[in-house]
């Protein structure tokens, strides 16, 4: 299924088309936490143990959005997140911790928050999310095509939210994904 999810998207991308969620629904905050918990664990079971690294999600930082409804396509969204987590493990230093929590931002979003530690400049900042782009760092530690962060960046804006990079300390980086939320169930 993820496969097949992969070539929908990517194939309507590449023909230049916007990306329209396919299916809507109206997942919980609950919802959204099982699907990231889900993609942890399917990361977590590829790490190799030599490379030391701990994912974790802070389940109760999702609480506060207990009584959110997010309209996502489902299959769309868990791209998103399965994309931005094997950016993490793929990218992070050894024995470090990458950290998923949830926080509300202004204007009625909700902000998924996924933190790892690893090489990246502003510079890079700035470029992550042009198609086939890829940081000098990146091609010496993986393959890859560039798309990853593309991809997101065009499911997040299909959805009205937003993908936002940031680098708060040394080595620390943060890609935060901003949806739209309703308090309405």
């Amino acid at each position: 299924r993820r496969v097949s999810n992969s070539i929908r998207i990517y194939s309507s991308l590449a023909k230049k088309k916007r990306l329209e969620p396919a299916v809507l629904s109206n997942p919980s905050s609950g919802d959204v936490l099982r699907l990231i918990k889900s993609a942890i664990f399917v990361n977590s079971s590829l790490l190799p143990p030599t490379r030391g690294l701990h994912l974790s999600v802070d389940e109760p930082s999702f609480a506060a959005f207990d009584s959110s409804v997010v309209l996502v396509d489902n299959d769309l969204f868990e791209q998103v997140i399965d994309n931005v987590l094997d950016n993490a493990v793929r990218y992070s230093y050894g024995d470090t911790a990458i950290t998923v929590w949830c926080e509300a931002t202004m204007g009625n979003m909700m902000e998924i928050i996924v933190q790892n530690y690893g090489q990246l400049s502003e510079g890079d900042v700035q470029m992550c999310t042009t198609r086939y782009w890829r940081s000098d760092s990146a091609k010496r530690v993986s393959e890859g095509g560039g798309l990853g962060l593309w991809i997101v960046n065009e499911i997040m804006t299909a959805h009205h939210g937003h993908l936002r990079i940031a680098l708060p300390g040394e080595d620390c980086i943060q890609v935060r994904l901003q949806l739209p939320i309703s308090n309405t169930r």
